[in-house]
């Protein structure tokens, strides 16, 4: 099993949307993220579970894409690499996701 690696920009993008649905309701904050670190072992025991990210930039060319089990509209943006698996970004649906994996 390779080891997760979080990028800087992934554990902000946790901590916005846990102190966020912390905010919505309490408690909500610690079943995000215990269903993030669930989400996350299962990528780490099955790397290739994501689909493929399908975009025209080289620079994410094998970006996978997993849903948060539970909060389904959260989606972990990862990469696979010889030695570990990166996660990138974790993001809402809804927000302009090409636009922000451009700037990674």
């Amino acid at each position: 099993m390779k080891p997760l690696f979080r990028t800087t920009a992934a554990i902000g993008d946790l901590i916005s949307a846990a102190t966020y649905l912390g905010s919505k309701t309490s408690g909500l904050e610690t079943r995000f993220l215990d269903a993030v670190e669930e989400s996350l072992d299962r990528i780490a025991q099955k790397p290739e579970i994501g689909g493929a990210y399908e975009n025209q930039n080289p620079r994410l060319q094998g970006m996978r894409v997993w849903r948060v089990h539970g909060f389904e509209k959260y989606l972990i943006f990862y990469q696979i690499s010889d030695d570990r698996i990166e996660i990138v970004r974790v993001l809402h649906g809804a927000r302009d996701i090409a636009d922000i994996l451009e700037k990674h």
